[in-house]
């Protein structure tokens, strides 16, 4: 299979990913940037689990070696997200689903061998908002959006995967309340802003609008860093649980840009 025909399937791929939650607002963006000689490995997932959990992530594949080809990337997203959705299903804490990931990586063939820096979040609707475990495997790349308008890092991050046996991963929980949002990021977003912090600001001034404009808004300050270009592959996806239950709807978009949208 040429390099060319791997990387269309795994484009045609992500364009089939994000479905609706019922009841909660989610968003998926992503965007390929252009940067000379890199070749792209960001990916977002979503994985339907028992007792109506859902599992969300968002991840980059990146080389450990040499600049790694396109189509050594796309067959790296391709190990990441079998190994995701099969350790997933475990119904293991999101801690114990990247380890398994990270073991994975490491077994993989040294001629291949590339780490992941990714964000997964196990999400649970109840009556009274949306219970969420995430683990962050890289920099900090999961953030919480209080209604209030307060936002911080969750998740304590630990090492890329595949970059050594012990990850040092940990498991952080939150409530997600009516008005309160999450945002998984992919690592070339926040550096592309700025840092971590970046990122929290441009959250606490995104105005708490649903889901959809949490998303535009993070990757509008990834343009305006660029100069109104994306020099790296952007994914953002938000989860937002509805102020009423007439605002309570979907949007999705896989790649590069299928969307549909209901609720406010």
């Amino acid at each position: 299979m040429t390099v060319v025909s791997e990387e269309r399937r795994f484009l045609a791929a992500e364009s089939e990913i994000a479905v609706g939650i019922p009841g909660i607002q989610l968003s998926v963006r992503a965007v390929r940037g252009r940067p000379a000689g890199r070749p792209f490995g960001g990916f977002h997932d979503q994985v339907e689990l028992s007792g109506g959990r859902w599992g969300l992530a968002v991840g980059d594949v990146l080389s450990l070696g040499p600049p790694a080809s396109g189509g050594s990337l796309a067959r790296g997203v391709g190990v990441a997200r079998a190994v995701l959705r099969a350790m997933a299903m475990t119904d293991m804490p999101p801690s114990m689903v990247l380890a398994g990931m990270n073991r994975a990586l490491l077994a993989w063939s040294r001629t291949e061998r590339s780490c992941l820096a990714m964000a997964y979040a196990d999400v649970e609707p109840a009556w009274r908002g949306v219970r969420v475990r995430v683990s962050v495997a890289g920099p900090p790349t999961a953030f919480a959006r209080r209604a209030r308008g307060v936002v911080r890092a969750v998740g304590a991050a630990g090492l890329c995967l595949g970059s050594r046996a012990d990850a040092g991963l940990g498991d952080a929980r939150l409530t997600l309340r009516a008005g309160d949002s999450l945002l998984l990021v992919t690592a070339g977003v926040s550096d592309a802003v700025g840092g971590p912090e970046q990122v929290q600001e441009i959250l606490a001034h995104s105005g708490g609008g649903s889901a959809a404009r949490s998303t535009e808004a993070v990757l509008a300050a990834v343009r305006a860093a660029g100069g109104g270009r994306v020099a790296h592959e952007a994914v953002v996806l938000a989860l937002k649980v509805p102020l009423r239950k007439r605002n309570a709807g979907t949007h999705a978009a896989g790649w590069p840009g299928r969307a549909r949208y209901s609720g406010g």
